[in-house]
């Protein structure tokens, strides 16, 4: 299990062995699912579009976020290897034309597609899904016409092989009992004053266009910036447990040392907890917002004891905005002296 861990996200085998040994436990195992559900949920796409969208408007750029409506599935097996091709319609495809000839009628059919992307079939073997998604007016014309849904599928075969390589045009093909096949994926349409929309998927949006954005830096000229890197306000707790062990025969009890630090940091513009980096140290604590988000924040504080950096925990109130990260401070023991003190009296 390593080594394919290694292998499919490109990890070093000391790091895939401590990937495997970290789902073992079920701290983690609560605290990636609750990573999980956030990312996902609805409510976390809808704020992370509308980040997207108010960063481009400050570019100048007209942002609009589409998802395919299913209609039916093509599939196609080509080498043992399944293709399924999802026909999708949305309202922001542009509408088709046609016009009259002496051959008769010349149609123009719009089309986005998304990139392909790799799932499971029904025995858990690995396939390829592809999204082709065209406006309404030209599903309901494939509705009604049996040769018009002919273009139309010839339209997504063709754009596909031409787009991707992939040619499925002289193949069989299969219609499943399905409307659609995997997980919609989000695409971005982007336009300027000077273009019509150009359409990428979300993916490759984040990994080209995000990265380029740096905080107090102007884009094509525009007066409007990005927001400048603040410190967030925060606040440093000190908790103390009464325990047995803290006491030596001598009577002795290190006060001064708490058992955790607790940080309550206050983050008013952050979204959700994926937002957010840290980066804890024996001695430090480092927090800055993530590539990407429409906020800056950047915090350093220096801890004034060493604490277990494996066995903190982190975790951020929505309602409050209130990033709170709870720090076990590492054992200090007995001193020396007392030590020694004990040993003394020994017969």
């Amino acid at each position: 299990m390593a080594d394919n861990c290694a292998n499919d996200l490109n990890l070093s085998a000391e790091e895939a062995v401590r990937l495997k040994e970290a789902f073992k436990d079920e701290h983690f195992l609560k605290l990636f699912q609750e990573y999980i559900e956030d990312v996902n949920s609805t409510d976390s796409r809808k704020s992370y579009e509308e980040e997207i969208i108010a960063i481009e408007k400050e570019r100048g750029f007209d942002v609009k976020f589409i998802l395919p409506d299913p209609v039916y599935v093509m599939k196609f097996t080509d080498y043992n290897v399944k293709i399924f091709i999802n026909i999708c319609s949305n309202q922001h495809v542009q509408e088709p034309t046609s016009e009259k000839r002496n051959s008769g009628t010349e149609w123009k059919i719009p089309v986005i597609l998304s990139k392909p992307r790799e799932d499971l079939d029904k025995k858990k073997a690995k396939c390829t899904v592809l999204d082709t998604m065209f406006h309404p007016q030209t599903i309901d014309l494939a509705k009604q016409n049996q040769r018009f849904k002919g273009i139309v599928e010839d339209t997504a075969l063709t754009t596909i092989r031409d787009k991707f390589g992939i040619d499925m045009i002289s193949k069989p093909v299969v219609y499943p009992k399905m409307k659609y096949k995997g997980k919609a994926p989000s695409v971005i349409l982007r336009r300027s004053g000077k273009q019509g929309y150009v359409c990428e998927p979300l993916e490759d949006y984040v990994k080209k266009t995000l990265p380029k954005l740096k905080p107090n830096t102007s884009v094509e000229g525009s007066k409007n910036r990005l927001p400048a890197s603040k410190v967030p306000k925060y606040s440093i707790k000190y908790r103390d447990i009464l325990d047995l062990k803290d006491y030596s025969l001598m009577g002795y009890t290190d006060k001064a040392a708490p058992k955790h630090i607790i940080i309550e940091v206050q983050l008013p513009d952050v979204i959700r907890a994926s937002d957010i980096e840290l980066d804890i140290t024996e001695r430090k604590l480092l927090l800055k917002s993530c590539q990407g988000v429409n906020h800056s924040y950047n915090l350093s504080i220096n801890l004034s004891y060493a604490i277990d950096k494996e066995a903190g925990t982190a975790k951020f109130d929505k309602t409050k905005k209130v990033l709170t990260i709870t720090l076990p401070v590492k054992e200090r023991g007995i001193p020396e002296k007392a030590i020694i003190s004990e040993r003394d009296q020994l017969p």
